[in-house]
């Protein structure tokens, strides 16, 4: 009878022993983060992130999560440093585009290309996003024949990415391939983007 009682009180110390309450704090309190960031109240979000972070701050997932909430209030260099956090813990496509796409917001276009670099060396079937960013940069950066390739590989992977071929466009009206450049911006046209009857007025007519 001993034996069971003393049994018995070990299966209650290990139940609420430390390491248990901490993973399960932790858990809960990422876990209402999540519902605070899909209430769209990104700073509540963010404060039980804060939470869960001071009992597990090895979580990458957590990182990750408060970097998203921090991008959408625009705090780009908080959720730069969360995401660079949750790559060192464990690296991750989808993080380093995300870090990426909040390097290129931040300005910091060297930086971004080399987020997506590593993207593209993760995932073999990346997203088209990922190139229509390279090839966003490669504009800013007045490498327009590098960015008509990117914004050719976005088309690939999605052929109906309007923002892709009228950026294409406007590529390649910069490298006087006015032929092509309007066959692009009709294209974007043809799939709803806005902007493209202005381009084919200024530039096709």
């Amino acid at each position: 009878m001993k034996t069971n009682n003393r049994l018995t009180t070990m299966i209650f110390i290990a139940m609420f022993s430390p390491i248990f309450l901490f993973a399960q704090t932790a858990i809960d309190f990422n876990s209402n983060g999540i519902a605070k960031a899909n209430d769209s109240d990104y700073v509540a979000a963010i404060q039980e992130y804060d939470k869960a972070i001071q009992l597990d701050s090895n979580n990458a997932v957590i990182y990750f999560n408060r970097g998203m909430s921090k991008a959408k209030l625009k705090d780009y260099k908080g959720a730069i440093q969360d995401y660079t956090k949750s790559n060192q813990l464990q690296p991750n496509a989808e993080t380093y585009f995300n870090c990426g796409f909040a390097r290129y917001k931040a300005a910091n276009l060297t930086g971004a290309m080399e987020d997506f670099d590593k993207v593209i060396a993760m995932n073999s079937s990346p997203a088209p996003e990922v190139f229509f960013y390279r090839g966003n940069i490669r504009f800013m950066n007045k490498d327009y024949e590098g960015a008509v390739g990117e914004f050719t590989k976005a088309i690939e992977v999605k052929s109906d990415y309007a923002k892709a071929y009228f950026n294409k466009g406007l590529s390649e009206h910069y490298l006087n391939q006015q032929e092509q450049s309007c066959k692009d911006f009709s294209k974007a046209k043809e799939l709803g983007y806005g902007e493209s009857q202005a381009a084919l007025t200024k530039y096709c007519n």
